[in-house]
């Protein structure tokens, strides 16, 4: 493939699994999606994906609103970031004289219309760039009022009049009509659409991608409507075509006989549509990225609404999925707060379901020991899908002088994404910690608190925080992996068992 062909292929390949995923939405929930379409030329440059509903939705400024359209932006490299400027520059969208800002003013030049455009992107947003104090983490809309509110002379006053001039000197008025109609998903690769499709084929009861094979069925599909012009469906011509094509498995996972699925996301923007599909948690106001919000804390914020859900949800006796796109953390407290309850809750993530059926042994994992410093605090670094031990010591050593020793695990035949086989085996390494830390942890150290340092699968994750009152008090700790630096982990939860309770 010649070099400059290979990213519209790519390109294509982006939009048309984004397609999928806003079509499994036809088949989840209350069915509120009305119609998805690919390629539908109603509004310029926003016509890669459109998606209407029966119902109109509420936006983050309060309007009703009918229909999403995405314009899906892939790039082959990874090398830039999303800035202010951008935003007027024709050759940010592939134009030659027309930005995205100006194709957003020539949409709502008779007023404001009831619908979303969304650029959805593999690229970040810049933090160190006003832009990056502009984009909130809710639903990625614009903070109009911030921008409008900034002194001239600020970072964000420029960018706002860099704006309005690029608009033809609009007022103030007008470019926030401008705005308020436009949103960002970013950061998410090929790889990370392939996830949510999993997930979200899992969950409207489609058959899954079979990845041995060369030819992605799907795709092939939403191409053919592209030639045939039959570029909008509804669940029912939809569902016609895939039963023709064999790829449907039964009703879709909210409509089946006795399953009860709930969700809680707390960073993942493609999360949002969790609500067609499981009663949701929905934790984005409190994060941006892997960090708080401004004033939020994890403890006095996020810990009793995640504790709230969980426990006025989940009945003794019944069976449940719970949905985690969440920080690690977050899935690790969802583990505990549930640890005493006796109901039967199977953690997924990424379309699977993590199923344990009778309980398995302990399974044993490679450990190391090191000294740290003078504290009397352990630190425990769990490694099955990445290596993080160096990184873990060198935190340690510089931000936490209350530890003195640190122990690794890691999984037995080393780290890989797919160390950790099944939910039987995510639940025997589970309860290999727990044995692991009864055995190794001094009497000192038992008395306090435990640092906690991961690096596995979230549905291990879930299964440890299952076995984790036997642990105590425990700080557990976060990584920016947009960051890389060996240091960039932050304290997330300082955990008492005496505050969570362990029962309704």
């Amino acid at each position: 493939m010649k070099a400059k062909t290979r990213p519209l292929a790519l390109g294509f390949e982006y939009q048309h699994r984004f397609y999928w995923i806003q079509a499994c939405r036809l088949f989840n929930g209350a069915r509120n999606v009305a119609s998805v379409a690919i390629e539908q030329p109603r509004i310029k440059a926003f016509d890669d994906v459109v998606t209407t509903y029966r119902k109109p939705i509420t936006d983050a400024f309060g309007r009703s609103i009918i229909a999403d359209h995405f314009q899906l932006k892939f790039h082959l490299t990874r090398r830039e970031t999303i800035r202010a400027a951008d935003l007027i520059a024709p050759e940010f969208i592939g134009a030659t004289s027309v930005s995205l800002l100006e194709r957003v003013r020539d949409a709502v030049a008779d007023g404001e219309i009831p619908r979303r455009l969304t650029l959805v992107s593999c690229w970040d947003i810049d933090t160190t760039d006003p832009l990056g104090e502009l984009v909130s983490n809710r639903q990625g809309e614009f903070e109009v009022d911030r921008l409008l509110g900034a002194g001239p002379q600020t970072k964000i006053g420029r960018v706002r009049e860099a704006w309005r001039a690029a608009l033809g000197n609009i007022e103030d008025v007008y470019l926030a009509r401008i705005l308020r109609h436009l949103r960002f998903q970013v950061h998410h690769r090929i790889e990370d659409l392939d996830e949510l499709l999993e997930r979200d084929l899992q969950i409207a009861g489609l058959v899954p991608i079979d990845p041995t094979l060369a030819t992605h069925p799907y795709v092939a599909i939403s191409q053919r409507f592209i030639l045939d012009g039959t570029c909008e469906h509804d669940a029912e011509s939809l569902d016609a075509v895939l039963r023709r094509e064999h790829l449907r498995t039964g009703e879709s996972m909210r409509t089946r006989q006795g399953d009860k699925s709930l969700a809680i996301k707390s960073f993942s923007q493609f999360a949002v549509e969790l609500e067609d599909a499981a009663d949701t948690l929905n934790l984005l106001p409190f994060f941006r990225g892997r960090q708080t919000a401004e004033e939020v804390e994890w403890d006095r914020d996020v810990v009793p609404r995640v504790r709230a859900f969980l426990l006025e949800r989940i009945h003794p006796g019944e069976s449940y999925v719970l949905y985690l796109d969440t920080h690690l953390s977050l899935t690790y407290l969802a583990g505990i707060v549930l640890g005493k309850l006796p109901a039967t809750v199977s953690p997924a993530r990424a379309g699977r379901i993590w199923r344990v059926g009778p309980l398995p042994e302990p399974a044993p994992w490679t450990c190391s020991e090191e000294p740290i410093g003078e504290g009397a605090e352990l630190g425990i670094a769990i490694e099955a899908s990445r290596a993080i031990g160096a990184d873990v010591r060198s935190y340690l050593r510089e931000a936490v002088p209350a530890v003195g020793r640190l122990l690794t695990l890691c999984v037995p035949g080393g780290v890989s994404e797919r160390s950790v086989i099944d939910a039987e085996h995510a639940f025997a390494l589970a309860r290999g910690v727990a044995v692991t830390l009864q055995r190794l942890r001094s009497e000192q150290e038992r008395g306090r608190p435990l640092h906690l340092f991961i690096a596995a699968p979230a549905a291990f994750v879930f299964f440890l925080g299952r076995e984790a009152r036997a642990f105590g008090p425990t700080t557990t700790y976060e990584y920016d992996l947009e960051n890389g630096a060996p240091t960039a982990y932050t304290p997330a939860l300082h955990i008492q068992l005496s505050t969570l309770g362990g029962s309704k």
